[in-house]
């Protein structure tokens, strides 16, 4: 090797050195002030209860205030644009429903930030079914069998509540799929839709488990079907879709955490290992089981590449389905 080669290796070696230390420096120094998990949902909902369960570990550790802080609206365009264009530092991070990432590019002709481009993605946070319940309004609807016959006899007619862009996606997949008609009503959220089922305003919803479960287990609402693989936790009694009679839907809504895109790498496997710590802990997997939510980390890379997949799923399904909110 001659001593221009060997110039050559230095200079990238000095290189690559100076520009991992100050990453490495970072993330030793991390965080040295407070911490915002940016929630696009209002309090009281699956995300916003994961985000301050694992929010009160992670500021133990690190000794830091972890403030969440709910930006409603846009269909969780708001929340994802603010995070998309904070400083890269790791000290706003996101916590996308799983259409923050994987469903809005199809959805929506043109977006404030990049799904995939913008962010860089920490670890999944945790996993739930989605549910179809009925309230004091849905009279003569006991189960998913009843829901269907009922949609079908007065077609266009029948009430289903959703409060989230996930839901919507999943209520016309049911549609098409089922081969019924009903009117879809969007709320802000799932504490304003179970208000509205609860308050005979709504025949039926679909949500996630969080607020509903235990309005199902007192009798307030009657438990349908869940929208996942396996039976809900939360529910055992309730059966799948498929079990119920509704073959080919099995899908988990997820709540994950996010950082900017160019928040330094050494940041991110700093956040995703206590992050990581948090959700193994007892207390914490038996607070979320408790409001239908199993504690699902991921390595960063495990969960860019659930992210990866899903758009592509979805994107088959919403143009299948027709499916534009713009």
């Amino acid at each position: 090797m001659n001593v221009s080669t060997l110039r050559a290796a230095a200079l990238a070696l000095l290189t690559l050195a100076s520009s991992v230390a100050p990453s490495i420096a970072e993330a030793q120094d991390f965080p040295n002030r407070p911490v915002r998990f940016v929630v696009p949902f209002p309090a009281g909902g699956s995300g916003d209860i994961a985000a301050r369960l694992v929010g009160q570990k992670v500021s133990e550790m690190w000794g830091q205030p972890v403030l969440v802080e709910n930006r409603v609206g846009g269909n969780t365009i708001i929340a994802a644009e603010f995070v998309a264009k904070s400083a890269p530092d790791g000290l706003t991070l996101l916590v996308p429903v799983d259409a923050t990432l994987t469903m809005n590019q199809s959805l929506y002709a043109k977006l404030p930030y990049r799904p995939l481009a913008d962010f860089a993605p920490v670890t999944l946070l945790v996993e739930q079914p989605l549910i179809f319940s009925a309230g004091p309004k849905g009279k003569g609807i006991n189960n998913f069998k009843d829901f269907l016959d009922q949609a079908r006899a007065n077609p266009g007619k029948m009430n289903v509540a959703i409060g989230a862009i996930v839901t919507q996606v999943i209520a016309e997949l049911v549609k098409t799929t089922a081969n019924v008609d009903f009117l879809i009503v969007p709320y802000k959220g799932s504490q304003p839709t179970l208000a509205a089922v609860l308050g005979g305003d709504i025949e039926v919803s679909l949500s996630d488990v969080g607020p509903f479960a235990a309005n199902i287990r007192d009798g307030k609402l009657r438990g349908l079907a869940a929208t996942s693989a396996r039976r809900a936790p939360a529910l055992p009694d309730m059966p799948t879709l498929s079990e119920a009679g509704l073959p080919g839907i099995a899908v988990s809504s997820w709540f994950g955490l996010a950082a900017p895109a160019a928040t330094p790498p050494a940041v991110v496997a700093k956040i995703n290992a206590d992050v990581r710590r948090a959700l193994s802990m007892p207390d914490v997997k038996e607070k979320l089981l408790a409001v239908g939510l199993d504690a699902s980390p991921t390595t960063p890379q495990e969960f860019a590449a659930r992210i990866k997949a899903e758009s592509d799923r979805w994107e088959i399904v919403i143009k299948r389905a027709g499916i534009k909110l713009d």
